[in-house]
């Protein structure tokens, strides 16, 4: 498997963008801002707010997301930007629960994609 590098959101004017001009998709757990890049890769960006827990309890949420997103990059290539921000039930979820969401939502993404490029096609 090839090593890859989880690029990171860091400027708030990146976080903003994807804030306003991304797609929105919630689900129980998280909430998910989604904004296609021409940069050639993916970069995500976390916002974990003290509603989710105290400081270990943050971290903890994104180690897991950390995780799942690095896998998930690893196996495909989006180009996109990606902020997720956890609700106060996150740190409940199994790690599994996030996973299938956040998948979910990305093969959502994916067929979208696939269906736009094919009527561009005709």
């Amino acid at each position: 498997m090839k090593k890859t590098f989880l690029q990171s959101l860091t400027r708030k004017s990146e976080f903003k963008t994807v804030f306003e001009q991304g797609r929105k998709f919630p689900s129980k757990h998280l909430i998910l801002y989604v904004l296609p890049n021409r940069l050639g890769h993916s970069r995500l960006g976390l916002a974990i707010s003290r509603k989710v827990g105290n400081a270990v309890t943050r971290n903890r949420v994104k180690r897991r997301l950390r995780e799942i997103f690095r896998k998930l990059f690893a196996e495909d290539t989006l180009y996109h930007d990606i902020v997720v921000v956890a609700r106060s039930t996150a740190p409940e979820a199994e790690l599994m629960t996030l996973d299938k969401s956040i998948r979910r939502i990305i093969a959502g993404l994916n067929h979208e994609e696939t269906v736009t490029r094919n009527h561009q096609d005709l």
